[in-house]
Formats: C-alpha cells, sequence, structure tokens
C-alpha cells in the first residue's frame, strides 16, 4: 500500500523514504511470539537445550565424589569445588537463556504495535495519492500550490513518525542480538570448559608412569617404568653423578 501511494507521489521524495522505512521494519510478530515460546520450552529432543536436566546430572556427579570412594584428600575437595563452580555456570547460563526468551518475546509485542501504526501510515499516504490523483484534474495554479503545501505537511509528520519507530526498532533489535551473543559465548566457554583436555603430568624423570585403571570407573594408579629396571634415558637427563658416568 504504502510503496503504490509512493508511486503516485514520485514528486515527493519524502513518500519513497517513508515507503523504504516501512518496507525495512515490516516484521512477523506472530513468528517472533512463536519463536519466544520454542525458545523458553523445556526440552524435547528436538534441540531446545534442558537446564534442569543438566544440573541434576551435574549433582549426580558431585553425589558419586562426595559419597564414594574414588576419591580423597585434595583431589575430591578439588573435584567438588569444580562441579560447584560448574552448577553456578550452567545457572547463570539458564538466567540469561530465559532472559533471551523474554527479550524475544518483548520484542515480539513491540514490532506488533509498530505494523499496527505503520499500517496506519500506510492508509494515510494512500488517502493523500488518491486526493493527488482528483486535484490534478484542477487546472487551478493557486489551488495545485495549496495542495502541494498540505501534501508537504503531512508526509512530514508521517515522515517523523516513521522515522522515531525505526530508531526504535532498531535499537531494541541491536540489544536483542547483542543478548543472543552473550548467550552463545556463555555456551561455548562452558563447552570448552567440559570438553577441554589437559595434559597428563609427566613422570618419566622419577622412573615410573600413569597406570589406567583396570576396571570401568576405577582409579588409576602409578607404576615402574621398564618393569622397575633403572632408567638410564632419565638418569643421564638428572646430572650429577651418574649422569657424568651415563
Amino acid at each position: 500500500m504504502a510503496t503504490a501511494a509512493a508511486l503516485v507521489l514520485y514528486e515527493y521524495p519524502s513518500a519513497k523514504r517513508i515507503a523504504l522505512a516501512i518496507g525495512v521494519c515490516v516484521s512477523n510478530p506472530g513468528g517472533m511470539r512463536d519463536a519466544a515460546g520454542q525458545w523458553q520450552s523445556p526440552s524435547t529432543g528436538e534441540g531446545e537445550i534442558d537446564f534442569d536436566g543438566i544440573r541434576q546430572r551435574v549433582l549426580d556427579v558431585k553425589e558419586r565424589i562426595s559419597g564414594g570412594d574414588l576419591w580423597a584428600g585434595e583431589a575430591k575437595n578439588l573435584a567438588s569445588d569444580s562441579v560447584d563452580k560448574l552448577l553456578e555456570q550452567v545457572d547463570t547460563a539458564k538466567r540469561h537463556f530465559s532472559g533471551m526468551g523474554g527479550s524475544m518475546e518483548c520484542c515480539s509485542t513491540i514490532y506488533h504495535y509498530a505494523a499496527e501504526a505503520f499500517m496506519a501510515v500506510a492508509t494515510v499516504m494512500a488517502g493523500v495519492a488518491a486526493w493527488r490523483l482528483k486535484t490534478m484534474l484542477i487546472p487551478v495554479i493557486g489551488v495545485q500550490i495549496a495542495v502541494r503545501g498540505v501534501i508537504h505537511g503531512i508526509l512530514a509528520a508521517l515522515g517523523e513518525v516513521v522515522s522515531g519507530l525505526a530508531t526504535k526498532l532498531g535499537k531494541t533489535l541491536t540489544m536483542t542480538v547483542g543478548i543472543v551473543g552473550m548467550v552463545n559465548l556463555m555456551c561455548a566457554t562452558m563447552t570448552q570448559m567440559l570438553t577441554q583436555n589437559r595434559p597428563k603430568p609427566d613422570f618419566a624423570p622419577t622412573g615410573v608412569e600413569y597406570a589406567p585403571p583396570e576396571q570401568k570407573g576405577g582409579v588409576g594408579g602409578l607404576k615402574p617404568t621398564n618393569g622397575g629396571m633403572p632408567d638410564t634415558q632419565a638418569m643421564a637427563q638428572g646430572g650429577g653423578m651418574m649422569g657424568g658416568i651415563i
């Protein structure tokens, strides 16, 4: 509607700018609200994130650490503290994730009312275009000048309305994109923290090496290298009298 009116009002540059602004800002508020609902819904196996389920699994791991005999001493305390920090990160990510869904829902409401305002602007422009077509048949210079002045005034007022709405929608969209980026960064950080492979300590200079657990879920240990025989290479690297002899 606004585009057709702008074609009729081709001699008024502001009409074209209004039509372009409306075209850029038009969105689908209903689809945005549906997307917000899907974002906030619990996990259904279709890609949504079930933070409560993740938190419960982490708590199960902490319970195994606290009640089992697989961990002891400083290692047990360190593992328990690490799980507590992970729980804090999960809770923080859940809050940001929920806030993202609320932001999307607010955006859909804002775009809904903006779409109604743009429809009103387009309707007014269509009326102005129809009036312009009728007055073009009046061959009186004074009438034409008066008509042009009225149309300029109407389009200027409509331009201010459209410009203000476009600015507000742009700020809202920028804030929403910022929240999405923050959520993605936090999830990526958590993934990196969970999947990071730390190097195992090098026990070669001490003549022992790490032995993996014999049973699944067990605890590994240390065993002598070379079947208990002296490691001449490690002794040579160690220096001292034996290093000089070797």
